[in-house]
């Protein structure tokens, strides 16, 4: 096993390995897709160029998150579901050669108290990590 080592306080995955099959900023038609997600939050890339400190509901389709919520005891089943919703702050901006926007966001409220849930999930899809 490898022992996940980085300066980060959570790790990462990209989208294609945890097969995000969809994201959504909800109040805004976007033009913007997840790049990564760690418990903490995620890297969106968008059209937009978002405000620091902007705070934006979001959804992302994750396969097999409903079955995993179940399986801890997380949530009843009829509640259940494999989009993952709540609120993120925007803590960074970069502009792209391409004029589109990396933009770092952080989970707030409800989203942020699923940390540990959301780590142990991401760190199923990391072959190699030592959890």
């Amino acid at each position: 096993m490898i022992k996940y080592d980085e300066r980060r306080r959570h790790v990462r995955v990209w989208r294609a390995r945890l097969r995000v099959a969809e994201f959504r900023l909800a109040s805004f038609a976007t033009g913007a897709f997840c790049k990564n997600i760690s418990a903490g939050g995620m890297l969106v890339c968008s059209v937009r160029p978002y405000k620091g400190n902007d705070l934006l509901d979001f959804e992302l389709v994750m396969p097999g998150w409903r079955e995993y919520c179940i399986n801890k005891g997380a949530v009843p089943a009829e509640f259940a579901s494999d989009t993952y919703r709540g609120l993120c702050r925007v803590m960074r901006v970069e502009t792209r050669d391409d004029g589109t926007y990396n933009i770092g966001m952080e989970f707030m409220g409800d989203a942020a108290g699923r940390r540990e849930l959301l780590n142990k999930f991401i760190l199923r899809h990391i072959p190699g990590i030592e959890h």
